[in-house]
């Protein structure tokens, strides 16, 4: 008697650090987030910051920083000019990395930073390729009764897009702020 299973879709698999849900899903920008599984699909092939950009819609600028909010949570390691499996992340994942040298990863020291409000013209770029937080924008100057100025439409972004704030989360901070007389400092 022979079995089979068969996978279908699951018939191809990659590993994914579960330490990126586990740490890093509330923080990561959805551009952080396809960049890296983009990478941990493709182990085995070079791409150009533009090929990536092109294959995942994304600015090319975008690309290398996305790359180094993953070392920077030693997700990834930058060595010699090649990426691979941080020790940490190789812990987890250890069957992914056989062909890697992880032991000559040099230890790199976690730096925090904190979330940095976006130009807006990064801004205008993640609104574009938002429909939720168009909506949600839109929301909040229905609640201010006027428009967002630039830099507080960046504040909105740099929450929802860099912090990972739920959109609901943020009208409900705006819709307190407005009750208790702060409508004058938003907007």
């Amino acid at each position: 008697m022979s079995v089979r299973i068969k996978l279908g879709n699951w018939g191809s698999v990659f590993a994914v650090p579960s330490c990126v849900v586990d740490e890093h899903i509330k923080i990561a920008s959805p551009n952080q987030l396809k960049v890296l599984l983009f990478l941990l699909r493709n182990s085995e092939k070079s791409y150009t910051y533009k090929e990536i950009s092109d294959l995942l819609r994304i600015h090319e600028d975008d690309v290398p920083d996305c790359i180094r909010f993953w070392v920077d949570r030693e997700v990834l390691c930058e060595y010699d000019g090649e990426l691979t499996p941080s020790k940490k992340a190789a812990e987890t994942f250890e069957t992914a990395v056989q062909s890697k040298t992880v032991d000559k990863i040099p230890e790199k020291k976690t730096v925090v930073t904190r979330p940095v409000k976006p130009d807006i013209i990064t801004a205008s770029r993640i609104i574009n390729e938002d429909d939720n937080l168009r909506a949600l924008l839109t929301e909040v100057e229905t609640s201010l009764s006027k428009p967002l100025s630039s830099g507080a439409t960046s504040v909105i972004v740099m929450l929802y897009d860099t912090c990972g704030l739920p959109a609901e989360v943020i009208v409900m901070l705006v819709n307190y702020c407005v009750s208790i007389g702060n409508r004058r400092k938003m907007g």
